[in-house]
């Protein structure tokens, strides 16, 4: 496997680990325990541990590329581009939801 397949793949799992994360809502935290530890070993045999620190940096990065995205899109609009926004909570799940629209 060459360098840059490894990179890649180090890539990869970086990305699917802060998508567990954000889709979870799990504590940074879960990286550095036991459990975490032993279930990306098993999977993955040349995982290498990383640090809730890494982990918060990674969030970040995707965090800032995805607002990026979206400004790009935005700014692709023909016209003048007008928000509105609702927010509630899940009776069920004590969730907070924002929801905000374009048109």
């Amino acid at each position: 496997m060459t360098k840059l397949e490894c990179e890649n793949k180090n890539e990869l799992k970086a990305q699917f680990i802060s998508s567990f994360l954000m889709y979870g809502k799990h504590s940074f935290k879960i990286v550095e325990k036991p459990g975490f530890r032993y279930m990306m070993s098993i999977s993955s045999l040349n995982f290498k541990n990383i640090s809730r620190h890494t982990v918060a940096r990674d969030v970040l990065m995707y965090y800032v590329k995805e607002k990026d995205h979206v400004k790009k899109e935005l700014a692709k609009a023909p016209s003048l581009i007008f928000l509105t926004s609702d927010n509630w909570d899940s009776e069920h799940t004590n969730d907070e939801y924002i929801c905000i629209t374009a048109h």
